[in-house]
This record gives structure tokens, C-alpha cells and sequence, in this order.
């Protein structure tokens, strides 16, 4: 049943294609259309609390057959496969670049078929992206819900849409990269697309398309369920659909237009609930095609019009998430809201004071160091002895240093990047450095390396906890791989456009500007991010069409032209294969040792803790479960627990995370699971929803950090009356 979307996908862009004669358009119209049907369905059954299996699959079934019955009643197949066989420019296209479409097609087909073999153990995944939507699915709605863990409910949330109908049509966790393969795919076909709405030939502007293609950073994330290369795909549309406005003439109204409106208002909201950061790239872009309307004094009424109906349409696209957002903060007794800004403030300085203030990777701060764990401290003796309950106090009333969380805005975090000039250069400096390093050439990190170090030193720059970080041989499957080779193609270009080597038209110089100043712009905002060059990856590839005709306009031969094209696919070839060295092995290794072993091939040491508590828990036979203070790997409990019917966070605390009150007070879980990175007390009572819990299984690492099973007390004293 998880193929039904692909189905209605192919389905939809034949219908498309058959009336506008444009494949391009119509792969980014036909991906908008799934979008934008994913998200009814997703706010439709939310809104109704109904979300699940049965909901989204006659959706999906009731698409399919009207789009099949369409196009069988219309002949549409027929007439399309007659179209292609006579048209001479698809006969000539196929014929002048059939060796790059076969290997573009072969290579483009093995990454999305590693895509869905790919277990996923990324720890975004099974941090808060994955536990989210299990939570969704649990409640019948994709909202708020009470956790200790901020991102997954704070992060935009339309990438997870579309993974959450996957695992309602019965796809396997493997399967759900299905989504990022599929933008990965459309993405090719917009960049090709752009390359020729900005004067590249044929041959050259499927250059664009391979350089993207090849693009480490870019083969990586397609093998994870991150939102990188989704958000790529809505920028590229926006930008194939906005060189229409930039290249008419004269902006005039009819249907066809007015839903051209459409398509790009939605392509930015798209953009938007995706990922928020493409759009500093998409304003750069707007501003241009702004500028142009005004320089050729288009009709103000005309204007007016495309405005009405970009807003319209963004509006309705925006409503849901902002009428949640809204009733989420103004709900009755909201006083929670100045305790947690206060409370944030408190950390930030006692933060500053202490100077230890770490950031993981890809969210939240967690404290998570299990690599060196090789033994195990096991007790499952509970308390024991005599004891009596006024021992205790709430869980609710203490919070451990791993359960606080930094509430400051990332908004507020531009904008202090935006004021801050030195801030803003060094930041892009870093990052733009970082993106040029490889584990293949250390000396050239080392030169890199000093370079950053010289900008700083002569900007009299001391940056706070912001770093310059060089990816070494020991970051395997990092999801902020460099991608080298972008970085020094956009030095060549510009070297050939200063230089007067490449002759470009003014419309493509304009076209490379504001390429570059998007990526500049990015990379010195991305000071809130650290290090995520993958943040980069929609920028970048908005370059590669530039560098299609820069190549092409260079004063020499046509082959030697072509065998530059040709060395320069070569090169970013290398970049691939180094990348998929180190993930066909992780893909292997996935289908090795127990069903969960999939999830921690980057941390097989807490492999073994979990693996020990889900098997006392299912040895049990316990089916509720709640979950106390930070859980690292929260995913692996959702598909780890035989039968689950409940499993939620319990304790949450109000001052550090503003949804406490969403927790269900009337759930009493059969046990709790709790991970706790120090000191751990046995025979102290935790007071959850009233009812108290006692510890009656623990499992401790050569770090000290415990895994810890909880159950009710009266169940203790049953089982230990029994034994």
C-alpha cells in the first residue's frame, strides 16, 4: 500500500505532461500536487483526531483510481507515448544525450534502491523525527504533545507528513527515505530545467543536473530521513517557476498565469514547512524578480492580482500551523510561557557562567557518551528490604541537567547574526571553509584551517561557542559532509567571468550573483546552526546551473568545452564514491545481528543496554510504558516493545518545556523507562500521576550513565510476595 503516493505521482504527471507538453514543469507541478494533497489529508484527519491507517489509505485509494480512471477514459498513456515517438525534439534530446540519460538513470536508480535499504540509525531519527510521528499516530493527530524532548514538537513538521502516511500505508521504517529519494529525483529535473531557462544547451545543462547529482553531501542525506534535500526540491521549483515572471515581457492575467501564482506561493510555503532556512535564498530571489517587474512598469493592477492570490494561497497554507501554534501558547493558564522564558534565561547564564555548554550535533543539547561501554553493572534486586513510602518526592519537581532546554528563539539568533557584522562574516567564513575541506586532502584542510585562523586574527575576531570544525576520517555518516568540490567550482567560474575567459550574457552574471550572495548569506546565518553544512545543500545547488554556462560561454573549442564538462563530472564523481564507501557499508551492516542493531551501527555500545531492557520488558509482557526525563533513542523503544498500545513521556516538567501541561494525568503505565547520566538511587520513591514507582531492573555503563525499568510499587510487592 506505501507505493499508492508514487502511483498517484506518475499518474498526475502524465495527465500534466499530456496537457503542457513540458516535462520538467511537469515533475515540479506534479511533486507540489502531492505535497499539497499529503498536507489535506494530514490537517483534515488531525483536525478531526481520526488520523490512521484506514483514513489515509482510502485517501490515497480514492486519488489513485480517479487519476487511473482519468487517464484510462482519456486515453492519456496512448496519447503520450504517440506524442513522444513523433515529436522530433524528444527523438533528438534522447538521441543527443543518450549515454548521460542511461547513467543518470542507472546511477539515480541505485542511490534510491540503497535509499530503502538504509536502516535508519541517524540520531535525529531516533532522537525526535521518527518519535514524533509515532506520537502522531499514537493520538490520531498530528499536534502537541507532552515532552522532555523540545524538537519534536518545535521543528517544522510537512517532511514528516509525508513519512507518517508512509507508515500508515504499511512501509517499513527503510521505506520512508522513499521521500527524500523521490525530491532527490525531482530536484535533477528542476536544476536541468533552470540550466535552460537561463541559456544552457542540452548537454550542459545536464552538467547541473550531475553535479548535483554527484554531490556528497546531497547522496548522504537521501539515505536518511532528514529534510535537506526535500527543502532543495521546493527551492528549485521556486526558482524554474520564478524565471518565468523574470523573462516575460509584459505580466499579464489569464488562468494559466494566475495558477503560476499558485505554484510559487506554494513552492515557498512548501519551502517554508520544510525546512525555513531555504527561504534566505528565496528572497534573494524575489527581490530580483521584484526588481524586474518594476524596471518594465508592469500594470499595478496586474500586480495587485498576483499578489492576492500569492497571498491567498500562502495564507491557506500557513492557517493550520499558525491556528495551532496560537491555541498551543493562549491557552487557558498560560502562565507557563514567563516561566519558561525566565527559566532560560537563568540557564543562558549559568551557561555563560560555567562555559561547559555543549550542543549535540543535530538538535537539542544531550549528554550522550556511550562509546567506551564494554561492561555491565546489573541489578535487578529492586530496593529490598523493609521500606515505607514517605521517602520520595516527584519526579516533576526536579529536573536533571539533560532535561533543561534552551528556549531561545533560533528567530532571535539571526537577527543577532544580521546585527552583528564581524559575527556575520567570520560565521561565513567558517562555514563556506568548512564546506571546502575533505578526509582525502589533509593539507589542504590544513591551509584552509589557517586561513579561517588569519580572517579571524585580522578581523580581531573571539567568537563564542561557535568553532571551526574540519571533517577528519573518524566522522563516518555524518549528515554535514562537505562537499568540496562545489566550493572550488564557484572560485573557477568567478576566476572565468572576472577574467573575461567565460563570456556570459548579463541575465546569467545576474543569475551567478545572486546565487553566490544566497550562499554567502546562508552561511553567515548559519551561526545558530554550528557547523550544518547541510544546511548549504539547497544554496548549492542553485550554483550549478551557473556553472552550466560559465563552462559552455568559455572562449574555447566545443570539445575542449565538453571535456571540461566531462572532467568536471569526473571529479565530482570521486566525491560520490568516497561518500558511498562509507554508507554501502552501513546499508550492510544494517541487515546484521538483531532487529534493532539496524539503529545503532554508529553507537553498537548502548546497542547492548537497550537490547537488555527491551528484553526485560517484554519478558514482562508490559504494554504501557511512559517515559521519564531525556530517552537518547526513543525510536528503538516504539519498535522494540512486542505489541506496544501506549507509550508517552510522564514527569515533564513545566518550567523547562512549555507543554507539560499536555500530559495526560490519568495514564498510569505498567513501567517507566528512565536513562540517567549519574547517580542513580534504587530505593527512592518516584511519584508519577500519583502513583509511585520503584525501580526493579538497571543496567549501568563504564561512564556511569544508567538505563533504568521502573514499575508501580504495588506490583514490587506482588512479585516479591510471589518469589
Amino acid at each position: 500500500m506505501f507505493i499508492l503516493p508514487v502511483i498517484a505521482y506518475l499518474l498526475f504527471l502524465t495527465m500534466y505532461f499530456h496537457k503542457r507538453r513540458n516535462v520538467v514543469e511537469s515533475i515540479a507541478v506534479a511533486w507540489l500536487f502531492i505535497t499539497l494533497y499529503t498536507w489535506v489529508i494530514m490537517e483534515i484527519s488531525s483536525g478531526f483526531g481520526i488520523l490512521g491507517t484506514p483514513v489515509v489509505l482510502f485517501f490515497w485509494s480514492v486519488l489513485s483510481v480517479v487519476l487511473a480512471g482519468y487517464v484510462i477514459r482519456k486515453n492519456i498513456g496512448k496519447a503520450v507515448l504517440e506524442y513522444c515517438k513523433k515529436e522530433k525534439k524528444i527523438h533528438d534530446f534522447w538521441q543527443e544525450n543518450r549515454v548521460n540519460l542511461t547513467c543518470m538513470m542507472l546511477f539515480c536508480s541505485m542511490i534510491c534502491l540503497l535509499s530503502v535499504l538504509r536502516g535508519q540509525n541517524l540520531i535525529d531519527n531516533l532522537y525526535h523525527r521518527l518519535p514524533k510521528i509515532m506520537h502522531w499516530i499514537q493520538d490520531g493527530k498530528a499536534g502537541y504533545f507532552a515532552t522532555v524532548t523540545p524538537a519534536e514538537i518545535q521543528y517544522t513538521k510537512l517532511t514528516e507528513y509525508m513519512i507518517a502516511q508512509i507508515y500508515l500505508l504499511k512501509g517499513s521504517d527503510r521505506i520512508i527515505n522513499l521521500v527524500q529519494a523521490g525530491a532527490y529525483v525531482c530536484s535533477l529535473g528542476c536544476l536541468y530545467g533552470i540550466s535552460r531557462k537561463i541559456g544552457a544547451s542540452r548537454k550542459f545543462a545536464m552538467l547541473s543536473a550531475w553535479i548535483y547529482c554527484l554531490t556528497p553531501m546531497v547522496i548522504i542525506e537521501v539515505f536518511t530521513a532528514q529534510t535537506d534535500v526535500v527543502a532543495g526540491a521546493y527551492l528549485f521549483i521556486f526558482i524554474y517557476i520564478l524565471l518565468d515572471f523574470v523573462q516575460v515581457e509584459k505580466l499579464s492575467m489569464s488562468r494559466e498565469e494566475g495558477l503560476s501564482a499558485v505554484y510559487l506561493s506554494a513552492s515557498v510555503m512548501f519551502g517554508y514547512l520544510t525546512k525555513p532556512t531555504v527561504c534566505f535564498a528565496m528572497v534573494v530571489f524575489f527581490v530580483w524578480m521584484c526588481f524586474v517587474r518594476i524596471i518594465r512598469r508592469d500594470r499595478i493592477q496586474v500586480l495587485l492580482q498576483y499578489v492576492v492570490i500569492g497571498a491567498v494561497a500562502a495564507g491557506v497554507l500557513f492557517l493550520p500551523d499558525i491556528l495551532r501554534t496560537y491555541q498551543y501558547v493562549h491557552m487557558p493558564n498560560s502562565q507557563y510561557v514567563e516561566d519558561a522564558a525566565g527559566a532560560a534565561a537563568e540557564k543562558v547564564e549559568m551557561t555563560a557562567d560555567s562555559g561547559e555548554h555543549e550542543e549535540s550535533a543535530d538538535g537539542p543539547t544531550v549528554w550522550v557518551d556511550m562509546k567506551n561501554s564494554v561492561e555491565i553493572a546489573m541489578d535487578t534486586s529492586g530496593a529490598g528490604g523493609d521500606m515505607t513510602l514517605p521517602v520520595v518526592a516527584s519526579s516533576s519537581s526536579e529536573v536533571t541537567e539533560d532535561q533543561r532546554v534552551d528556549n531561545t528563539s533560533e528567530v532571535d539568533r539571526v537577527a543577532s547574526g544580521i546585527l552583528d557584522p564581524k559575527e556575520f562574516i567570520i560565521v561565513a567564513i567558517r562555514n563556506l571553509a568548512a564546506n571546502a575541506t575533505s578526509r582525502c586532502f589533509p593539507k589542504i584542510n590544513d591551509l584552509i584551517v589557517r586561513f579561517v585562523e588569519k580572517c579571524e586574527s585580522a578581523l580581531n575576531y573571539e567568537g563564542g561557542y561557535r568553532y571551526f570544525r574540519v571533517m577528519l576520517g573518524e566522522n563516518l555518516g555524518e549528515t554535514s559532509e562537505p562537499s568540496p568540490a562545489i566550493m572550488y567550482f564557484l572560485l573557477a567560474v568567478w576566476i572565468c567571468v572576472i577574467s573575461r575567459l567565460s563570456r556570459i550574457r548579463k541575465a546569467q552574471f545576474v543569475y551567478l550573483l545572486l546565487a553566490t550572495i544566497a550562499l554567502i548569506i546562508q552561511a553567515g546565518l548559519m551561526g545558530y546552526t554550528w557547523y550544518r553544512q547541510r544546511y548549504l545543500l539547497g544554496v548549492m545547488g542553485i550554483l550549478c546551473p551557473a556553472f552550466a554556462v560559465v563552462v559552455e560561454n568559455i572562449s574555447i573549442s566545443v570539445r575542449a568545452r565538453l571535456n571540461l564538462a566531462v572532467a568536471m563530472t569526473a571529479v565530482c564523481s570521486l566525491g560520490a564514491a568516497n561518500a558511498l564507501s562509507f554508507e554501502i557499508p552501513y546499508t550492510v551492516f544494517g541487515f546484521q545481528g538483531k532487529e534493532i542493531h539496524k539503529y545503532f551501527i554508529h553507537d553498537s555500545d548502548t546497542e547492548l543496554y537497550y537490547q537488555l531492557m527491551l528484553d526485560y520488558i517484554n519478558e514482562h509482557g508490559y504494554r504501557t510504558a511512559g517515559m521519564l526525563g531525556v530517552v537518547s533513542y526513543e525510536y528503538v523503544l516504539w519498535q522494540g516493545i512486542d505489541e506496544l498500545e501506549r507509550l508517552e513521556h510522564v514527569g515533564v516538567n513545566p518550567v523547562y518545556f512549555e507543554a507539560a501541561k499536555l500530559e495526560d494525568k490519568e495514564f498510569i503505565p505498567e513501567c517507566i523507562i528512565e536513562e540517567i547520566p549519574g547517580d542513580f538511587v534504587l530505593d527512592e520513591f518516584i511519584y508519577i500521576h500519583e502513583m509511585p514507582y520503584i525501580c526493579d531492573w538497571k543496567a549501568t555503563d563504564k561512564n556511569g550513565r544508567n538505563y533504568a525499568v521502573l514499575i508501580p510499587y504495588a506490583v514490587y510487592e506482588e512479585q516479591n510476595a510471589v518469589h
